[in-house]
């Protein structure tokens, strides 16, 4: 029998993948408008520097129009905060920021990918900011990806820290951010709501790229207002 070997020889060849680089800096003009129901959205804001997986560390948010002062641009909006807007018995600058934790069992929860304004109807008509931030969780196959805790609530962290650090884009009062989840939602839930700018969370917070200091180098926080919790999965060390 014979043997026949193939050598390639590869010179002068770059092989090396460009990383994609991502910025904390909330992007004003990327807005969209749903003007049957009167809001403004923005989805697939990557709220970190160093995703793993943008599928689940970025987020949608959904703001009343009483709250965006804009100019359209072709098929975007370009926004500032209109300190005078008023939606039920809220303003720009008194309004809640609510976020769900759809993680059932810690399941990770994807990011929105498309608007649906049923998702968020009660909240706009009562003058309420909804933030829908996706976050890492139990169940991956995926490569190259990075699961279980303590990421899922580094992930949701995250996402609060890149709104208050682009406070003065975003609208809503960023005092009273409320998180809201059920079973391993609540759970989750509930360690939002316990471990606000727990130190233990900085190391995680700084390999995910999260914002740790404002434009003048003080200290960025993850708390919230409250945390509601349904059947939470617990216990919780355990």
């Amino acid at each position: 029998s014979v043997l026949f070997f193939t050598f390639i020889i590869f010179s002068n060849i770059n092989l090396s993948i460009e990383k994609l680089e991502y910025t904390l800096d909330f992007k004003k003009t990327n807005w969209s408008f749903d003007e049957t129901n009167g809001v403004y959205y923005q989805i697939g804001v990557v709220y970190c520097t160093n995703p793993t997986n943008t599928d689940y560390q970025s987020f949608g948010i959904y703001v009343p129009k009483e709250y965006l002062t804009c100019t359209q641009s072709s098929d975007k909006y370009s926004c500032d905060i209109n300190s005078s807007g008023k939606k039920d018995s809220f303003t720009a600058s008194t309004a809640p920021i609510v976020m769900p934790v759809n993680t059932p069992g810690y399941a990770a929860m994807k990011a929105p990918t498309t608007y649906s304004y049923s998702t968020v109807s009660e909240f706009m008509t009562k003058g309420i900011i909804y933030l829908y931030a996706g976050c890492r969780g139990r169940y991956e196959t995926e490569t190259n990806f990075i699961s279980g805790a303590p990421w899922p609530v580094t992930d949701l962290k995250s996402a609060i820290r890149y709104v208050r650090y682009n406070k003065n884009l975003i609208p809503g009062d960023k005092d009273k951010i409320y998180t809201f989840g059920m079973s391993g939602g609540g759970a989750q839930s509930c360690l939002m709501g316990v471990t606000g700018n727990s130190a233990l969370f900085n190391k995680y917070l700084e390999s995910n790229g999260a914002a740790m200091k404002d434009s003048d180098g003080n200290d960025i926080k993850d708390n919230v207002k409250g945390s509601q919790c349904w059947c939470p999965i617990t216990n919780l060390d355990t």
